[in-house]
């Protein structure tokens, strides 16, 4: 059996936390003990020892902070696979050898943890250690039974861990550190910086550790100050969170999103000091995420879209820096992406430095997923810009004060529809794609959703070519072939204003189209399906747009206006005997047939008696028992 033991400070922290990692991993066996209102974290500790010492069946004891989360499942193999061995006595996340103090992130550093302001250690490294972090102590059989914690030497938070660890390793126990799959959701810092130097200089004295210098360096001796660090060797007791705030706007995926923030807890230590502050443009998916969040850094949220902008000049506000880092559609960030920015800044003469997306290692600086400015310039340089170019608008704006200046030593990963908006256009060339879409509203919300994820899941050199079929109504025919006609691509897609594009679309279509494949369509996901023909997004080869055209310039055969166009196109495809190919590999999302439906009166009519038009021209073209693809 092993048990658990968390005090609990803060109950929120620890339902967030704590109590949510032991319902992941606990076994059937497992007990949780949940301690409050002790003098000090060794007296509460101890009654956990004296509790757990009682039972005959105790594997091992974990003693957790209430601001810890465990990600591993099989948590508990691991911890039981380690205390294997006998002469292990305690077992941590992360560690250090050559300890001379309470400071112990002074020494060489063994074990791996993720904090919510960078990380520490290496991943998958372990060993035997001086001491490890109290942020997790998983105990042995023989330390719950052997060891206590020194109530009467320490007081407060300060010095249990090392006190025991070294305590073990006099008993001639191994102290031992390990990977666990483990993130600490904390602030750092010392707390009461008198209590602490007061422990850690009886702590040396119990140990004959002697004078290790400046104990107090910051943890974790990375060069990393941390913003309880910096009030506690400020002496006008100063708030300051450091030289740089990190804001990020989002409004995307709950995937991309925890991509980004991911990115951020895994800032190298040697990081500039920093903060981070979230701000959810009217992003209800983000909730979970957003719940994750709090506590841990600044939250902000819109109960309505306002837009990049409007977004980050509310979050400005909630940042302490000097220096801003905006991060504009979720990128992912390089570990050590944030000193380079800070450095080039250094300058007065630069007035923003840009990220470098390592993809477009030559994109120009307007082309950045991270800008960073002064916090005093951005207020008057924001301003409300298309979607996709709001960085670039940034970045035009400072330049009135000063040099914009692209950092190829800061590495964030740009949204792809920015980078490629930031592209040298393909000039006269041939370009690899044209997307058709036809739509009966081009200003309205489904066609921009339709249009952004097109953007957004493109990868190729590509133009969108949307036609507005609506006034008068034209149907469906018309525009498409009008769109095919202006195409410049050497493949075609023909994409209905109801189909979102997922990421990873195109090259398996291309790659069908390659094999020979005439008229290829991916898998919907999340809605209907046809495996014949489902014409609601299909790509076609130039080859194929010249061989199978109905007449010059048509083809879609241009009688059948809003329906069966797609049925009449797969019967003539399968009389040349090359049907239209499924590739699965390739995914949509579909409204399902949202694109001919119109809540006016008068089109829904006009759609409705060109629909039963369309019916009757076909059967007259193919008899009425042809099996028909539905769009």
């Amino acid at each position: 059996m092993i048990g658990f033991v968390v005090c609990v400070g803060n109950p929120a922290v620890h339902a967030r936390r704590a109590l949510r990692s032991y319902a992941l991993v606990r076994e059937p066996d497992s007990v949780l003990a949940e301690l409050s209102d002790a003098s000090s974290i060794h007296v509460a500790y101890n009654e956990a020892l004296d509790h757990f010492a009682s039972y005959d069946e105790l594997e091992a004891l974990v003693l957790l902070h209430e601001d810890v989360e465990l990600t591993d499942g099989g948590f508990c193999d691991a911890v039981r696979a380690r205390l294997r061995d006998p002469e292990v006595a305690v077992l941590g996340t992360i560690g250090a050898r050559g300890v001379r103090s309470l400071a112990w992130w002074r020494g060489e550093h063994v074990g791996f943890v993720r904090e919510t302001r960078g990380v520490v250690g290496t991943p998958g490294s372990g060993g035997p250690v001086d001491a490890v972090d109290g942020l997790l102590l998983a105990l042995s059989p023989w330390a719950v039974r052997n060891l206590r914690f020194d109530a009467e030497t320490f007081d407060g938070f300060h010095g249990y861990d090392v006190d025991i660890c070294l305590g073990a390793r006099a008993a001639g126990r191994t102290v031992l550190a390990a990977d666990l799959g483990v993130v600490h959701h904390t602030k750092g810092g010392y707390g009461d910086r008198a209590v602490w130097a007061r422990c850690d200089a009886r702590l040396r004295r119990k140990w004959s550790l002697g004078d290790p210098g400046d104990a107090t360096s910051l943890k974790y001796g990375g060069g990393r100050p941390t913003a309880s660090d910096m009030e506690a060797s400020d002496p006008a007791g100063g708030s300051s969170a450091g030289s740089v705030s990190l804001l990020v706007v989002l409004d995307g995926p709950e995937h991309e999103a925890l991509r980004c923030v991911t990115a951020i807890s895994e800032l190298r230590a040697d990081q500039p000091d920093h903060e981070v502050v979230v701000v959810a443009d009217c992003a209800p998916q983000l909730e979970p995420l957003l719940r994750r969040l709090d506590g841990d850094v600044a939250v902000e949220r819109t109960d309505r879209p306002v837009g990049f902008a409007a977004a980050a000049t509310r979050g400005i506000a909630r940042c302490r820096g000097e220096l801003v880092v905006l991060l504009h559609g979720a990128p992912s960030v390089a570990p050590d992406f944030l000193a380079p920015l800070v450095e080039a800044l250094g300058d007065e003469a630069v007035a923003a430095a840009a990220a470098v997306d390592p993809r477009e290692p030559n994109a120009p600086a307007v082309a950045t997923a991270a800008l960073a400015a002064r916090r005093r310039d951005l207020p008057a340089a924001l301003a409300p810009a298309p979607r996709g170019l709001e960085l670039a608008a940034l970045c035009t704006a400072l330049a009135r004060r000063g040099e914009v200046v692209a950092v190829p030593a800061s590495r964030a990963g740009a949204p792809a529809a920015v980078a490629r908006q930031m592209r040298r256009a393909p000039g006269d060339g041939e370009l690899e794609l044209s997307i058709v879409i036809p739509t009966l509203d081009a200003a309205g919300e489904r066609t921009r959703r339709c249009v952004e994820a097109a953007q957004l899941t493109t990868e190729v050199d590509h133009e969108l070519i949307v036609i507005d079929n609506g006034a008068p109504p034209q149907g469906f025919t018309a525009p498409v072939n009008a769109g095919l006609r202006a195409a410049r691509g050497r493949y075609l897609l023909v994409l209905n204003d109801d189909v979102e594009l997922l990421p990873g679309w195109w090259e398996p279509l291309r790659d069908a189209l390659d094999a020979g494949a005439a008229v290829v369509f991916p898998e919907t996901v999340d809605g209907g399906t046809r495996h014949d023909f489902a014409a609601w997004c299909f790509a076609l080869s130039r080859a194929t747009l010249e061989r199978f055209a109905v007449a010059d310039g048509e083809f879609l055969d241009p009688e059948l206006v809003v329906w069966y166009q797609d049925t009449d196109l797969l019967q003539r495809l399968r009389r040349a005997g090359r049907p239209p190919v499924h590739v699965p590999a390739s995914r949509i999302r579909h409204l399902l047939s949202a694109t001919v439906k119109s809540d006016e009166p008068e089109l829904h009519e006009w759609i409705a008696q060109q629909v039963q038009a369309d019916k009757e021209a076909f059967e007259a073209k193919h008899g009425a028992n042809v099996a028909g693809a539905a769009r």
